[in-house]
Formats: C-alpha cells, sequence, structure tokens
C-alpha cells in the first residue's frame, strides 16, 4: 500500500458534536475553521454522537478551506466534504463509500480527498476541484439519485424529486395546498371512494389438505379456527412464484418460494383466527366486522439466519420537524423535537445504495410521513413531545428514537431486531447502522415472551392508526412483525388487504408473532412489497409481487421494482443477503 506524507490536518474529535464547537471556540485561531461550528443547522450535527471532523486550508487553488466529515466513524458509510472558494462561497458535498473499510483524509499539500483501502489498488487521491465538484457540475441532467466519483470508490449523493405514483402524487398536493383542510379532504375521499377498493375477499372452500402441504419448511402454521384446518385460500393474486405452483394454499400455511431460499409465503384471513384468540384480551381488540374478516392477507417471511433489513429516507418523507398533530404540548423551540426542521445539508438518496444491489432481493414501503408521525389525542400526545417517531439511516440519527413506540433495529453486525423502546435503548445507538419507529406496537411480548395485541390498538385517536374522517379504520395496510420459533427468526412482511388494527393484531396472534409494528397504509402502492433478482446475463431485472395490483406502483411503468433504481419519495426497507 502506498504511503502519503505526514498530514498536517487539524483534527476535531468527540463522541458529542457539541464538543466540536466548544473546543473551536475556545482555541481560536490554532486550526483551520469548523464547517460545524459555523453550520446553519448545529442541531442536526449535534445529534450525531460519533463524528468525526477534519479541516484544511489551502494557499493554492481554488479552494481556501476544506473540512471532510464522517458522519458516523463507526459505520464509515455517509461523509459531508465542505468547501469555502476563494469568494467565499461555501458548497456541501454529499458523499458515500462503496466499502465500509476504506479510510478518507484530507491531504495538507493540494486539495484532495486522500482514500486509503485494505488493498492497494483501492487507494487514491481524489482532486476535489476535477474529481467532485466539476463532475457534480457535469451531472445535472441525470434522473439517478447518485454519480460514481474518485475512481468509483465514492457516491456523490444528487438530490432529486422521487418517483410518486400518480394517486399518491394527487394526494400530496391537496395537503400541500389546503394543509388540515386538505388532509381531512382526502380522508373524506378515502371513505367514500376507495374504502374496501383493494380489499380481496375469500372465494375458496374448505379441502382436505395433502401430506405435502401439511409438510412443508419453514415457519410453524399459524393457529387455524377448530373445524377450518382444511381451509384453502386462492392464489389468484399472489404474484410470489411458489417452489411447487398451486392454484390454493392452506391458510396460514408458508409454503417456500422457487426463486429465493429461505424465503416463504402465506395466506390467511382474520375470520380463521381461534376463538380463543378472539375471546383474550377484548379491552384492547374490536370485534371483527364481516368485510375485513373475510379479506386476505398477504404474507412474506425471511429466515433472519440468511437475510438482514436496510432502511432508506424517501427524497421528501418522513421528513423532520414538528408534526402538524403535536398540538397539546408545550413546544421547547420553534423547530423540531430535536430542534431543526430541515436535513439540509444532508441528502437522503431515496433508493437502496448500490453497494447493496448485488445481495439486494426485496424491497417493502417503511412508515407514516411527518404529518402524520406524532400523536394528537390521548396519553401519548401529552408528553415525550407527543412522542414522534425516530429513524436512523447509515448510522446518522436523523430523528431521535422515543420511548414506547415500536422500533425496528438493524445492528451493524446485520442482526435485525424489533422491540418497544425504553429508556436505556440510547446506549444501543453506537451499534445500529439502521432504525425506524412507526407508533405504538399492534403486538408486544408479556411477561411470558408471548405476542400480545398493545393497549392502543382498539383506539382510532390514541393509537394514531390513520383512517376515514369519521374515524372508520378499515383499509389496506402494512406491517411487519418479528416471529421466533425455538432458534429459528423470522422477519415477516404483510399486506392486509382491507383491516383495522384489531384484524392485524388477531392475524398476528395466530401466527404467534413476538412484536409487530404497524407501517403504511391506504393503498397497495402505500402497502408496497415486491422481490426481485437479476435475469440470466444480468441484463433485465425479474420481479414477484407480494399482490398482483401491486403493479402500478411500481417506477418506471413497471420495468423496475419500486424503491431500488430509481430515488422515490417515500421511505422504505429493503432485504439483502448476509455475507
Amino acid at each position: 500500500m502506498k504511503s502519503h506524507p505526514p498530514l498536517k490536518s487539524a483534527r476535531r474529535t468527540g463522541l458529542i458534536a457539541l464538543c466540536l464547537f466548544t473546543l473551536t471556540a475556545l482555541l481560536p485561531g490554532l486550526a483551520a475553521a469548523s464547517y460545524l461550528a459555523e453550520s446553519d443547522n448545529p442541531a442536526l450535527f449535534k445529534l450525531q454522537a460519533q463524528l468525526h471532523e477534519i479541516n484544511q486550508d489551502y494557499t493554492d487553488g481554488p479552494y481556501r478551506q476544506a473540512s471532510l466529515i464522517n458522519l458516523n466513524q463507526a459505520v464509515n458509510r455517509w461523509y459531508l466534504l465542505a468547501l469555502t472558494d476563494r469568494q467565499g462561497r461555501q458548497s456541501v458535498y454529499n458523499l458515500i463509500t462503496l466499502d465500509d473499510r476504506l479510510v478518507l483524509d484530507l491531504d495538507n499539500r493540494a486539495a484532495e480527498v486522500l482514500i486509503t483501502g485494505e488493498r492497494d489498488e483501492q487507494d487514491y487521491d481524489c482532486p476535489i476541484d476535477s474529481g467532485i465538484v466539476q463532475a457534480r457540475q457535469q451531472a445535472d441532467k441525470r434522473s439517478t439519485g447518485y454519480l460514481p466519483v474518485c475512481n468509483g470508490q465514492l457516491l456523490l449523493t444528487i438530490k432529486q424529486n422521487g418517483f410518486q405514483p400518480a394517486i399518491e402524487k394527487g394526494a400530496e398536493l391537496i395537503r400541500w395546498f389546503a394543509g388540515d383542510v386538505g388532509e381531512g379532504f382526502i380522508n373524506t375521499v378515502k371513505e367514500h371512494f376507495f374504502q374496501d377498493r383493494y380489499t380481496i375477499a375469500d372465494d375458496t372452500e374448505q379441502t382436505t389438505p395433502s401430506r405435502q402441504q401439511q409438510e412443508q419448511s419453514g415457519p410453524e402454521r399459524a393457529r387455524i379456527r377448530a373445524g377450518q384446518e382444511g381451509h384453502s385460500l386462492s392464489t389468484r393474486e399472489l404474484q410470489l412464484v411458489l417452489a411447487e405452483d398451486s392454484p390454493s394454499l392452506l391458510a396460514g400455511q408458508w409454503y417456500p418460494l422457487k426463486h429465493f431460499d429461505g424465503v416463504y409465503a402465506s395466506l390467511m384471513l382474520p375470520g380463521l383466527v381461534p376463538q380463543e384468540i378472539e375471546k383474550s384480551h377484548r379491552d384492547r381488540v374490536k370485534p371483527l366486522d364481516g368485510v375485513e374478516r373475510n379479506a386476505l392477507v398477504y404474507s412474506l417471511a425471511v429466515d433472519l439466519d440468511q437475510y438482514s433489513l436496510g432502511w432508506g429516507h424517501g427524497t421528501d418523507h418522513p421528513g423532520v420537524g414538528w408534526s402538524e398533530r403535536a398540538i397539546r404540548i408545550k413546544k421547547d423551540n420553534p423547530h423540531g423535537p430535536d430542534g431543526f426542521d430541515r436535513l439540509d445539508p444532508l441528502i437522503p438518496m431515496g433508493q437502496v445504495p448500490p453497494y447493496e444491489w448485488a445481495r439486494t432481493i426485496g424491497t417493502f414501503s417503511a412508515g407514516f410521513q411527518l404529518r402524520h408521525s406524532a400523536f394528537r389525542y390521548g396519553k401519548m400526545s401529552t408528553f415525550n413531545k407527543a412522542h414522534h417517531y425516530g429513524f436512523m439511516e447509515k448510522g446518522v440519527l436523523l430523528s431521535s428514537p422515543t420511548e414506547n413506540l415500536v422500533t425496528l433495529i438493524m445492528y451493524q453486525d446485520g442482526t435485525v431486531d424489533m422491540k418497544v423502546w425504553e429508556k436505556g435503548d440510547e446506549e444501543k445507538l453506537p451499534r445500529i447502522r439502521h432504525l425506524r419507529q412507526n407508533g405504538v406496537p399492534l403486538i408486544h411480548p408479556d411477561e411470558t415472551g408471548q405476542g400480545i395485541p398493545g393497549v392502543w390498538v382498539k383506539h382510532w385517536g390514541a393509537g394514531n392508526w390513520s383512517g376515514s374522517a369519521d374515524k372508520k379504520l378499515r383499509t389496506p395496510r402494512g406491517a411487519a412483525c418479528l416471529l421466533e420459533q425455538g432458534d429459528k427468526r423470522y422477519l415477516v412482511y404483510s399486506y392486509f388487504s382491507g383491516a383495522t388494527p384489531s384484524a392485524m393484531a388477531r392475524t398476528f396472534q395466530a401466527y404467534g408473532c413476538k412484536v409487530a409494528i404497524h407501517l403504511d397504509l391506504n393503498s397497495p402502492g402505500q402497502a408496497y412489497a415486491s422481490l426481485f433478482r437479476p435475469t440470466e446475463g444480468g441484463k433485465a431485472i425479474d420481479m414477484e409481487l407480494l399482490v398482483r395490483n401491486m403493479n402500478q406502483y411500481m417506477g418506471d411503468y413497471g420495468k423496475n421494482p419500486r424503491y431500488l433504481l430509481k430515488p422515490d419519495y417515500k421511505d422504505f426497507f429493503y432485504i439483502f443477503k448476509k455475507d
């Protein structure tokens, strides 16, 4: 590996970003100026506990000062490069490392980013002006959210308008023009025009299961109402390709997929949940109506020994700042629960990062946008700053996680967990790569570890479940749960074609889930999920949707899976193979 002359870069290091500002203030003139100390969005950086900043002055060339900020040293993926030119104009560039083992530094002689890797061929001196700035200037017409720079070692993130299906874009325009009035109008439209539009009703009959159907691998079958064990459900709308094709599947049984080892599909009806489950926790769960009892639930399960998850912020959502629903608390600042209402200068990519493409097999929609991500009603609206939902991407904390909210956690070692966030969990943040909260739990473990319905499941306002203007909750909904059976762990994603939180909780109880999180809702696009793989030769992508009617919500008019190749306006999860 080649060596560089000793660097004279002025470094700022600390577990708490606030130390960066304090040190610069106490020692003026001893080092190059700190970008962090002069940032117009300081609260965003104070939230980051593992920052590392390098500052360097230059006497020659177009730039008089450069700052290189590693937003999380432990994760080592997301950097900012801040430049000040000879006229005092400042610009900031978002850089993503293609390999988290790369070491980035600033040269003290010329305006260059020094890249050092584990292999000699990874070592590269990247001229800032020609290798990054000019490359960005030549890429204004690109429709992608990134640009390879510095000999292909880094990705430069480009701000984009994310893909948005027409029906979702129309709703966003109404919200933007009319605020809460627009939100009420959208709810009215959902109630009168779209309720049950996407509901897929059961049209199959009781059958006798074959021996082969009863001996499938994967997760154990869901518990089924006595006398209905032979009930099978049509696969007509299921688009996942099963290892063995069949026109119907036993309700609640898991079936392996043909093209994805360790991934399984299942169909279920809330009306097939055992009576003993329906009779439990009636103080938390409402009785199910006839429509949702008969509305199909489509699920896929991934073996967490073989797969892990990632999460990405969309180009627009969820966003940061105060939610308009936080009206019952005294706000300690005008900007947001963490003290800021914008992500600048950060630019979320809005798509699966290219360094994960080779091992990514699927994506699914994540949670609520900012305006819905806090509590307007009930106990949760009165403390903890109305319980705004937290999220972290690539080790960068964008919104602080809040106690009492269910959290999907992705650790740096690939471990996936789901739990209700509690006091003391903040100590885990240095080990977390991604996390996403989205409200109170549908299911959480009791003192024995068994999953039971959350206390707010039947409460429209207090649970912040969203729905129609007159509190009707039945709509298409997406959700995920953690399923633990012996030493096996599965992450389950479920699309409920027409359900309330009560139907979701009962269904997850039947499957034996330990904890469950509600995700997005109101259409197959908002609750989208698909799997995909390259075709032979790698010239195209073969997609398998969870449900047929999700096809109108894919990017590039159905040519590519949503969230993969094209930036998207909303946040998402991606499923990838472990190394």
